[in-house]
């Protein structure tokens, strides 16, 4: 206002700072050089240097600019209000407000010679080259010294792969070009790594190119790193075929020659090539041999891991698949890093399923919807939906299994996964109650384009099973059972035991209709002995309406199919479900609380008032929210890339805290729900909120005649304790309400004064010094209190409360009350 009034208004001002006024490109510059102008020299120039920071703590100040008493200097800024301060890793450290900070900037760089600032920089850099490289690197870079900053950025990239967190390079690599990152295979490494579960094409170009850079420098180690990574994208898009060429590159000989840690990560990717192929016989013998091997490096012994969760499952050996999951999940590698994290869980994500545990697999699709948001992830947000849709098949939920596939399918084509696409919809066929020539002539093309893209995980026979189950439903039986049982052939030649358990109740299925019953009773008593042998509940492509038709064809269940029964009997508990027992309770008047049982959230267990208030307000509007307009309500001043990046972050720290209260958006409690138009409360639960109670009571009162008025209005009061959602900006519709809301409190108040007065009802007075707690200069509430003093004999405190209030309101107004 200061800086705007002298500009307009004082041309005095102005003229006499006509030689400054040609210097600087904004009235903010010109007043800031004034203020500097008063300042000492040597501080002058302490603020132009530590401009040239992100920030700064008292040891820099100590040992990089050898400042003379630096408490002393922190004090002066620190009245002066020219920064800020923040703690990180435990320690103090201060920055500019970003106009200061860049107006420093630009009179440093006006005030130096090229010499003197590349001299400065270089400093600088070297200062910090033991203590934080990534600062380091972004000196260098200013210093205009590339190469010191590519050798310093490629050894930190080492160490951040070798230690299992790629994630902390990320900063490093926003400092380079893409030119720049093009130059270099360590940064070409980590940039194919940060952009993984974001963009498969780039990351998958990115690792090719380091690799063939690595040949060049002959470092085997990071060559087999990768195309370590080539085997991430190539398993996260079930699709070996460009990893066949990738291949080809590799000087397999060299690198046995050269022995080492790079031999050993040449078989490492030998087993997960293999298992990869589904060639899992000869996988094994590889299995064998690493098991007994330590594995030094953190990365390729979560890899191992991971693959070797893979084997299990495909073998169809889920006890020793969960016990790998569980090391896996405990793994430094999973709890550092969440780029590392979706990849671990999209390797076990199986598991859960497949074994049929809800509860793991609620567990899985909170944790995908998490990193989805984090990261803005639709490789992540695929997964999520993909394992809701089996959630739902097993709960009998064949509408909404449907619909979490195709937005499964929507994410994976947003990410670039034409294959995983196609599974996703094979499995809507699958649990589809209808077939229709269009849904078979898809069906058929799905198994033409993944025989041709070489995938993995029986996904080639996962597509012929479903053109068969469809050819079953559309009573093609001769061509179903071709290729029905070429896929079992298949299955049981790569013993993919789950696989084929489930192909066996499809075959028992296809001859019943067939009128063979010899047979269907000959692949049911294999469907029976399989799935009972290794503990199946359920397995892909299962489907409850072909289980149902073989049980009425078999005769029904008997005392001795105890593992039939036990399969029905889950199914007849999932499909049940649980409702939630408790109906949810909110208050948003004064301090927020959400109750549900036992349960309790308030603003303490949100990480800031902005979560909090997303969920607020999200709850109390009641139709959708949509994440534009939540964006714009919440960061009007940021632009809309910012905004929308800002809340993804409160909505993944939202998700987590509702997530561990047990009301997820992904859980049968879900508290909130997404859909096309938006966020909005889900319908799991019923709910009672304080404004929908004092709406109520206040049209009871307003439109009839209450036997006691008075019980009415004190229950209408107990429920205001403070301003509808009191802290934080909302948008024009909370002020609205939140008027809205004092108003009907305030009549309320003072209609319960008046009725206190005329009745002598002494307990009203509890509620009038509550109304006066929130509202001190209230004089309706302040009379009425004072007359209910005096109705019931409390002369002396009526008249002590008289005089406090006429002289703290005279003070507060300038004129005197009207008690």
């Amino acid at each position: 206002i200061y800086i705007l009034s002298q500009s307009i208004h004082n041309k005095k001002f102005l003229e006499s700072r006509a030689d400054l006024l040609s210097e600087v490109d904004s009235m903010f510059s010109l007043f800031f050089m004034e203020y500097l102008a008063g300042i000492e020299p040597e501080n002058k120039a302490r603020l132009m240097e530590l401009a040239m920071l992100k920030d700064f703590s008292i040891d820099e100040l100590n040992d990089l600019f050898c400042q003379e008493e630096p408490e002393e200097f922190l004090r002066w800024l620190a009245t002066n209000q020219l920064c800020f301060q923040t703690t990180s890793h435990g320690q103090t450290r201060y920055y500019f407000h970003s106009l200061l900070s860049d107006e420093l900037k630009r009179m440093f760089r006006r005030t130096r010679s090229e010499k003197e600032l590349r001299a400065f920089f270089t400093g600088a850099a070297e200062y910090y080259l033991e203590r934080d490289p990534v600062k380091a690197v972004e000196l260098y870079l200013m210093a205009g010294e590339p190469q010191h900053a590519f050798s310093i950025g490629a050894a930190y990239a080492r160490e951040c792969f070798n230690g299992g967190v790629p994630e902390r390079f990320v900063p490093v690599l926003s400092l380079f070009t893409p030119e720049q990152i093009a130059q270099n295979p360590y940064l070409l490494l980590m940039e194919g790594m940060r952009v993984l579960n974001i963009d498969r094409i780039r990351a998958q170009t990115a690792f090719m190119q380091a690799l063939i850079a690595f040949r060049k420098l002959g470092d085997y180690r990071f060559l087999m790193n990768s195309f370590g990574m080539l085997m991430v994208v190539a398993y996260q898009h079930s699709s070996f075929a460009d990893l066949q060429e990738a291949g080809k590159a590799l000087p397999v000989l060299g690198i046995f020659l050269k022995g080492g840690s790079a031999r050993t990560l040449l078989i490492i990717s030998c087993f997960i090539s293999l298992v990869g192929e589904d060639k899992l016989k000869r996988a094994s013998r590889f299995l064998r041999h690493l098991d007994r091997k330590y594995i030094q490096e953190e990365l390729w012994h979560f890899s191992y891991l991971m693959i070797r969760g893979i084997y299990h499952y495909r073998r169809g050996d889920l006890l020793s698949s969960r016990k790998n999951l569980e090391t896996l999940l405990n793994h430094p590698v999973i709890c550092s890093d969440d780029q590392w994290r979706i990849i671990g869980l999209v390797s076990c994500c199986n598991v859960p399923f497949l074994q049929a545990d809800l509860e793991l697999l609620q567990f899985f699709i909170s944790e995908f919807t998490l990193l989805s948001e984090r990261l803005n992830s639709d490789f992540a947000l695929g997964y999520a939906q993909y394992l809701r849709g089996f959630l739902y098949q097993i709960q009998g939920k064949r509408e909404e299994a449907l619909a979490a596939f195709k937005s499964a399918k929507d994410a994976y084509c947003s990410y670039g996964s034409h294959v995983l696409q196609m599974e996703a919809e094979c499995m809507s066929f699958i649990i589809s109650d209808e077939t229709s020539p269009e849904m078979i002539r898809r069906a058929r093309i799905i198994v033409d384009n993944l025989r041709k893209e070489n995938t993995s995980h029986g996904l080639e026979e996962l597509a012929t099973t479903t053109l068969g189950i469809l050819l079953k439903r559309a009573g093609e039986l001769d061509e179903a059972k071709i290729h029905l049982e070429n896929s079992a052939a298949v299955c049981r030649k790569k013993g993919a035991l789950q696989n084929l358990h489930a192909l066996f109740l499809q075959l028992a299925d296809l001859y019943f209709l067939r009128g063979e019953d010899e047979a269907a009773h000959e692949f049911y008593r294999k469907w029976m002995s399989l799935g009972k042998e290794n503990g199946y509940i359920y397995s892909v492509p299962f489907t409850q309406q072909s289980l149902q038709r073989v049980l009425e064809h078999s005769g029904g269940l008997t005392e001795e199919d105890s593992y039939v029964r036990e399969i029905v009997d889950f199914y007849n508990a999932a499909r049940r479900g649980n409702r939630p027992e408790h109906p949810v309770k909110l208050t948003f008047f004064g301090s927020f609380c959400l109750q549900i049982g036992d349960r309790q959230l308030t603003e303490k267990d949100f990480r800031t008032r902005k979560v909090s208030g997303l969920l607020k307000y999200i709850l109390v509007r009641g139709e959708p929210q949509s994440r534009e307009k939540l964006a714009g309500i919440f960061w009007p001043e940021s632009d809309r890339k910012s905004a929308g990046t800002s809340l993804r972050v409160a909505l993944y720290e939202l998700r987590k805290v509702l997530s561990a209260a047990g009301l997820g958006f992904d859980c049968e409690e879900a508290l909130l729900k997404e859909g096309r138009e938006g966020f909005a409360l889900s319908d799991a639960h019923v709910v009672f909120t304080d404004t929908q109670q004092m709406e109520q009571l206040y049209e009871q009162w307003q439109t009839s005649n209450p036997e006691d008025p008075l019980q009415l209005l004190m229950r209408l009061c107990e429920l205001y304790h403070g301003p509808f959602l009191e802290h934080g900006e909302y948008d024009d519709w909370v002020s609205i309400q939140r008027e809205y809301y004092s108003g009907i409190y305030y009549e309320a108040l003072h209609a319960l004064g008046d009725l206190a007065v005329r009745s002598s009802h002494l307990p009203a007075a509890k509620y009038l010094l509550k109304g006066l707690e929130l509202d001190p200069l209230d004089e309706v509430s302040y009379s009425h209190l004072i007359a209910l003093y005096e109705a019931t004999g409390q002369n002396d405190r009526a008249a002590s409360l008289r005089r406090q209030f006429k002289k703290r309101y005279k003070q507060e107004m300038g004129f005197d009350a009207d008690v």
